[in-house]
């Protein structure tokens, strides 16, 4: 799963519209226990909670805020197809 997670966040960082505009700086991620963290650095410095991957189903979820995660978006499966 992080193979593909990885893969996830190098796409991002090329084809996210945030990135190619200079809104972001980068994107990293925070693995925790049960799910990993997609964290957008901004051009100011500031760190924000993207979203939420879940390690176990590859379900991804918008961040409602730093520490919760919101609707469910899809899988990182549907991501590659």
């Amino acid at each position: 799963m992080e193979e593909k997670i990885r893969a996830l966040i190098d796409r991002m960082k090329t084809e996210h519209c945030f990135i190619r505009s200079g809104v972001w700086k980068d994107i990293e991620i925070d693995y925790g226990i049960k799910y990993a963290k997609i964290v957008s650095i901004l051009s100011n410095g500031q760190r924000c909670a993207v979203n939420f991957i879940d390690l176990t189903t590859g379900d991804i979820y918008r961040a409602d805020s730093w520490r919760q995660k919101g609707r469910w978006l899809g899988d990182v499966e549907a991501f590659f197809n």
